[in-house]
């Protein structure tokens, strides 16, 4: 009995490269053909799976929910047939072209990108990092869909499927504008409380949820006066109001300097910020994806310690 003609068995590669870059001209670049190639093959994909697999929606292009679970299925596959088949030809930094895509908040990218471009100009000169925009709502999401290749931030419950490396814990302390009231007062829980505070949903807002459910059990709470998306306009809301904010220490004293703040120790310890990075388990594997993971590992990124954190009412303007 004669069997009927199979599926090309290329379009798993071609279907990995469109997965994994969510783009037909950068999988063509990627698998070294024409991106009328990588189009063609999108098209028998789609009609093999009857599903569109790459979709353009607000501007964007994302994989579909089915994209995703044929390449969980197909990609450990692909790997074992790459090992067998390909020799190990090792990874260059130095002479290295790869572009690594990151989200971070805008915060973390000024406490760590200057020191992350600068070491890589001379280790790795041709390398580049591109710093994405955040997917509303979605968080470490962000990895799952390969809308990104690494998520640096604070996220306490990652999915099973993700890796994850520490970087560091960050320190929170308290900023309010040079002359406000409350530097004329006792410092304490009492006072704290009884300004509105400036909140920040830098797309996530888990150290603010920890921040009131730590109050939450104490039976204290505090007013939130307003929340914002990014911390550069957070300090100059700060400087025109009477509201508290809590932010990085890493980030205190550049605020204090630049819009004309005072920073204050917490009048109750605050939860610290613990800093990861993380990764999608496809790129476990990806020679050059663990040198970046170790190149960041392997950076410190002169954030404050306890020691330097301010005490009391000394040091409460800006410093070094």
């Amino acid at each position: 009995m004669a069997r009927s003609k199979s599926a090309d068995l290329n379009l798993l590669v071609h279907l990995d490269a469109l997965v994994t870059w969510q783009s037909a001209s950068r999988a063509a670049e990627a698998l070294g053909v024409t991106q009328p190639a990588v189009s063609a093959a999108l098209g028998r994909l789609r009609r093999l799976f009857n599903d569109p697999l790459l979709v353009r929606e607000h501007g964007e292009t994302s994989v579909t929910p089915r994209a995703l679970e044929l390449h969980r299925l197909f990609a450990p596959m692909l790997e074992q047939w790459h090992d067998l088949t390909t020799a190990r030809t090792g990874f260059v930094a130095s002479t290295s072209t790869r572009v690594f895509t990151v989200y971070a908040t805008d915060y973390l990218q000024y406490v760590m990108l200057p020191q992350l471009v600068g070491g890589m100009a001379a280790l790795a000169p041709g390398i580049g990092i591109e710093m994405r925009p955040a997917r509303l709502h979605q968080g470490l999401a962000m990895l799952d869909s390969n809308y990104v290749e690494f998520v640096i931030g604070y996220y306490p419950d990652p999915a099973a499927e993700l890796r994850s490396r520490f970087l560091f814990d960050e320190q929170m302390t308290c900023v309010v504008r040079n002359g406000h009231p409350c530097l004329d007062e006792a410092w304490n829980v009492e006072a704290w409380l009884s300004y509105a505070h400036l909140d920040l949903v830098a797309h996530t807002r888990h150290f603010g949820q920890r921040l009131d459910d730590t109050l939450d059990e104490i039976g204290l709470r505090r007013k939130i006066g307003v929340t914002v998306s990014s911390y550069l306009a957070a300090p100059f809301v700060l400087a025109r109001s009477d509201m508290i904010g809590n932010f990085p220490v890493s980030i205190a004293s550049a605020f204090a300097q630049s819009a004309g703040l005072t920073v204050l120790a917490p009048p109750i310890p605050l939860p610290q910020m613990r800093i990861s990075l993380y990764w999608h388990e496809r790129y476990q594997s990806d020679v050059a994806h663990a040198w970046f993971r170790h190149y960041i590992g392997q950076q410190r990124f002169g954030v404050p310690t306890e020691a330097t954190m301010p005490a009391g009412r000394e040091g409460e303007t800006a410093g070094d």
